[in-house]
């Protein structure tokens, strides 16, 4: 329910388009210039196993859950 002009402004401002998992993950591959293997790719090369994100960093490899807990990995 909104209940004030400023609440409106913010509530339309927050709707956007839906977006598909291609999109939401060419947007993290942007804003995210470090990761350089998609986790699909590493699957592939049996760099990875499981679920969750892996980032690739020049440090080495970073393994976060679902929920960004950092599991293991280099700091």
């Amino acid at each position: 329910m909104v209940r004030t002009l400023k609440d409106a402004i913010i509530l339309s401002e927050i709707k956007e388009t839906p977006k598909t998992s291609e999109q939401i993950a060419e947007s993290m591959r942007i804003s995210k210039p470090h990761v350089t293997k998609s986790l699909s790719a590493m699957k592939k090369s049996g760099l990875v196993r499981g679920r969750g994100t892996y980032i690739i960093t020049s440090k080495g490899r970073t393994h976060f859950d679902n929920t960004l807990r950092k599991i293991d990995g280099r700091p």
